[in-house]
C-alpha cells in the first residue's frame, strides 16, 4: 500500500472515531436535518441567487468536522464566545427560503453564516479574509457569499434572547 493512500486511510480512520462535543452534534442534527429535507431538489443554476453557494461536488468533510474546524479556528483566533456565533449562525440558516440548504450548498452557507454570526455575537471578530482562508476560498468569493447571504435574509440578522431560548427546544 503506497503512503499516500495509507496516510489517507488513517484521516479517515481518525475522523470516524471523532468524538464531538454535544452542542457540536446538536448543530450538526439542525443543520443535516435542513439538508435531508431538500435531498434530491435540483442543483441551483449558477445565475440564481444561492447559485454561488452550489458546490462542483459534496465536501468530503462531515457537517461535524467542519463545524469543529471552524470552531478550532475561532480559539484560535481568540474570537468571542465561538459557540453562541455558531447558534446564531444555525439560526441565519434557518431563516434561508425553502429548497436551499443542500448537500452542495450547505459548506459554504455554513461558513458564510458563521462569519455573520461571528459579527453578530462577538466584540472581537475574525477578518473575512482570514475565514476565506479557513474556508479554502478567495476572500473575493467570501465577500460575495456574504453579500448574496444577507440579501437572501432580507438583511434580518438581529437575533433575540428569545431566540437563543427556543434554539434548542426543537432539537432533533
Amino acid at each position: 500500500m503506497s503512503a499516500t493512500v495509507q496516510a489517507t486511510a488513517q484521516r479517515t480512520q481518525k475522523a470516524k472515531e471523532e468524538v464531538f462535543e454535544p452542542w457540536v452534534m446538536n448543530i450538526a442534527a439542525r443543520v443535516k436535518y435542513l439538508v435531508k429535507k431538500n435531498t434530491g431538489v435540483k442543483v441551483l443554476p449558477a445565475d440564481h441567487l444561492f447559485g454561488a453557494f452550489v458546490s462542483a461536488a459534496v465536501p468530503g468533510i462531515t457537517i461535524e468536522s467542519y463545524i469543529m474546524a471552524s470552531y478550532k479556528a475561532a480559539i484560535y483566533c481568540k474570537l468571542q464566545n465561538p459557540v453562541q456565533c455558531w447558534e446564531a449562525a444555525l439560526i441565519l440558516l434557518e431563516r434561508l427560503p425553502e429548497n436551499v440548504v443542500t448537500e452542495f450548498t450547505v459548506h459554504r452557507l455554513l461558513r458564510t453564516a458563521y462569519l455573520i454570526g461571528m459579527k453578530i455575537c462577538s466584540d472581537r471578530i475574525i477578518s473575512n479574509k482570514v475565514v476565506s482562508l479557513y474556508g479554502g476560498i478567495s476572500m473575493k468569493e467570501m465577500n460575495s457569499l456574504e453579500r448574496h447571504f444577507l440579501a437572501a435574509v432580507d438583511f434580518r440578522v438581529n437575533i433575540t434572547s428569545a431566540q437563543y431560548k427556543n434554539l434548542w427546544v426543537y432539537v432533533i
